[in-house]
């Protein structure tokens, strides 16, 4: 796998780490908002229902007020009907509300209709003492009319009279105290005055009559069958009460079994009624737990999500990082300052110096550069002995021409001597231009070598670019994450703070309950020393006290339930803080890795000015082996030219000279290690 596709495949992989960090979290982020909303619409709902329905039933009960019934009804229609409508609601927690409000509506609503409608069970027995007491009361009239009565039968009459009275107010003492009271009482406290007044009734029904009898009137004649109208012979005062009251107390017997049936109906549909209150309260209380355990659930998940993610980039980074930078010293073979001095050095023709590799590395730019020395310096060894041959074949040719003006017999004799040597010259500069022209060879293979080198710098410090600024974003999200995670810790925060001012309004409602309850018993006692006229305030307020009870014990449920919300709460700011430190610590290590990855496009950046470096003295070295092939292929032109034309053998003598000495100051140039046959040489001038 080549180095580009390395770059390639590394940046699909940051790519896709990134793009599946921030659609988890954005996934994660969108159902935690949603569980907040959920969680703030269910505390909308509950008050709610603490204040349109539980609030009016308790009043309704303590009232009886019909019109309450209606607006509870439509308050509940209400809540269900923005239960419904709520769209992001999950349905594991909207079924349970919803099955609540149908609970609400087709049991309690229903219950408190029926019991509303039972009349009071002590009517009838109210009515009953009221006709007995006039009884009584004729009976004490008839006694002061028959004054003509002998006065142990008055007395006697007085004194039974007296004693039922006294049994009747007993008797709607124990009625009174019977149906008010919030205590188990025996139904014995009633049967006792009632059995007496049945025999003081028996007693009245044995004593003579005094003789005071009714005035007789126009109704009191009928007619005969003789056609005569006959009167009714006058009635006694004393028979017609004396008649009513056992039938009235035998009324009031099966009245008091009749009321006895409904005050249990009524005080059992109550009992239910409250019981279905307090039933209702702790299944709110239950669902507000569910939907704050379901943020809780949501919120761990992101900041799982977010930790691993944040992993997964930290490590795809570190492998970029410290792959990147071992795949590069691989193809450098080493160090790229290194690599860098070894090619300043070659630039400046020292082919002397030791090019360090790794064992058994053949493909690295040392290892070729390594080679290419090698093939240098046995390139400039031969062409120096090639400029050292030609060096003294130009010597012998100047020679051969000085002497062409002095001895003609010998002119013919040098010439096919000069021929031989321009030949032979000939024939070297072939072979140091067949020479050259390898080494030019080599230099282009090494410079478009060298060219690959700076395109995968380049591609390298692009990569190190993208991953710098992928960073960068990371550390962008992680703040908004951060962000995002105070504000909900504040929102916690201030759900505390409300769940404590409901606590300060249950203390307030159990005050109340407490005043409520100390009037209740006041006017109780206000109510039994008024006798008559205070049994039904006694009853209202014995009822007041036996809801302030309730209320009393319901707000304690709920003050434990608030308290178990406010733990709820407590360990849930513990755990947003937790997951704040966790989230700076992921926010340290982006930043640790942003400063890495800084430092990796600064190095990229200096390999690629290196690899330029190398690139350009590569480029140097190719022109220059092109210049030195031109002037080789010159001089071969120059012997053939001196092969044809022996007569200006003295002008090309003296260029080849010239030449010699210019290809030997270049080939000069190259620092070679020291040879025995290079220290005899020297040079011709």
């Amino acid at each position: 796998m080549t180095i580009k596709q390395i770059s390639k495949l590394v940046s699909v992989v940051l790519a896709v780490v990134i793009i599946s960090f921030m659609l988890a979290v954005s996934w994660s982020l969108s159902h935690l908002n949603q569980a907040f909303a959920s969680v703030e619409f269910f505390g909308q709902q509950k008050d709610k229902i603490f204040t349109q329905v539980s609030q009016p039933i308790l009043s309704y009960l303590l009232t009886g007020e019909v019109t309450i019934l209606g607006e509870v009804g439509l308050a509940v229609n209400q809540i269900k009907t923005e239960v419904e409508g709520r769209a992001h609601l999950s349905a594991s927690l909207q079924a349970p509300f919803i099955r609540l409000l149908d609970q609400l509506q087709q049991t309690t609503l229903v219950k408190l209709t029926a019991a509303g409608k039972l009349a009071d069970p002590q009517v009838l027995l109210i009515n009953n003492e009221k006709q007995l007491s006039q009884h009584l009361q004729k009976l004490l009239s008839y006694v002061n009319e028959a004054k003509d009565a002998a006065l142990p039968k008055r007395q006697r009459y007085l004194k039974l009279v007296s004693d039922a009275q006294a049994a009747l107010i007993n008797l709607a003492r124990a009625r009174q105290h019977f149906f008010t009271s919030h205590q188990q009482v025996s139904s014995d406290n009633i049967n006792r005055p009632l059995q007496e007044l049945i025999a003081l009734a028996g007693e009245l029904n044995k004593l003579p009559l005094l003789g005071v009898m009714k005035q007789q009137s126009a109704s009191d004649e009928v007619l005969s069958f003789a056609g005569k109208t006959e009167s009714k012979p006058p009635e006694d005062k004393a028979i017609e009460p004396i008649r009513e009251i056992p039938s009235l107390l035998q009324h009031y017997s099966k009245d008091m079994e009749v009321a006895l049936q409904v005050a249990q109906a009524k005080v059992a549909g109550q009992q239910e009624i409250n019981r279905q209150i307090g039933t209702l309260q702790q299944q709110l209380l239950t669902l507000e737990v569910e939907f704050t355990n379901d943020y809780l659930r949501y919120e761990h998940l992101t900041l799982t999500i977010i930790a691993a993610c944040a992993l997964l980039i930290i490590s795809a980074v570190l492998f970029c990082l410290f792959g990147g930078t071992r795949i590069l010293r691989r193809i450098l073979g080493g160090e790229p300052e290194y690599a860098v001095k070894i090619a300043h050095a070659i630039a400046d023709y020292n082919l002397n110096i030791n090019i360090k590799t790794r064992p058994g590395d053949e493909a690295s730019l040392l290892a070729a550069m390594k080679t290419m020395q090698a093939s240098l310096a046995l390139i400039i060894g031969n062409v120096n002995d090639s400029v050292y041959k030609l060096e003294r074949a130009a010597a012998k040719l100047t020679d051969t021409t000085g002497l062409v003006g002095e001895n003609s017999a010998y002119r013919e004799s040098m010439s096919h001597s000069m021929t031989a040597v321009v030949e032979d010259m000939s024939a070297t500069v072939v072979e140091i231009t067949s020479t050259m022209e390898e080494l030019s060879a080599s230099s282009t293979q090494i410079a478009d070598h060298s060219t690959s080198v700076v395109e995968i710098a380049n591609q390298t410090l692009d990569n190190s670019k993208k991953g710098f600024d992928s960073m960068q974003q990371l550390l962008t999200k992680m703040a908004d994450i951060r962000s995002g995670n105070q504000n909900s810790l504040k929102e916690i925060v201030e759900l505390g703070a409300k769940s404590k001012e409901i606590s300060k309004v249950m203390e307030i409602i159990n005050a109340i309950a407490d005043q409520t309850k100390l009037i209740a018993f006041n006017a109780a006692l206000e109510a039994a020393g008024a006798g008559e006229s205070g049994r039904r305030f006694g009853v209202v307020a014995a009822e007041i006290r036996r809801l302030a009870d309730s209320v009393t014990d319901s707000t304690n449920e709920i003050e434990h339930k608030i308290q178990e919300i406010q733990g709820a709460i407590s360990r849930l700011v513990i755990t947003s803080e937790k997951g704040t430190g966790t989230i700076d610590a992921g926010m340290a290590a982006s930043a640790d890795t942003a400063h890495y990855l800084d430092d990796l496009v600064d190095a990229a950046s200096q390999t690629s000015s290196a690899a330029q470096q190398i690139s350009l003295s590569t480029q140097q070295q190719k022109t220059a082996g092109s210049q030195v092939v031109a002037a080789l292929r010159e001089i071969v032109t120059a012997s053939a030219h001196t092969a044809q034309s022996i007569r200006s053998i003295t002008e090309i003598g003296n260029e080849m000279n010239e030449m010699s000495h210019q290809l030997s100051e270049l080939v000069h140039q190259f620092k070679l290690a020291d040879t025995p046959a290079s220290a005899n040489r020297n040079p011709v001038s």
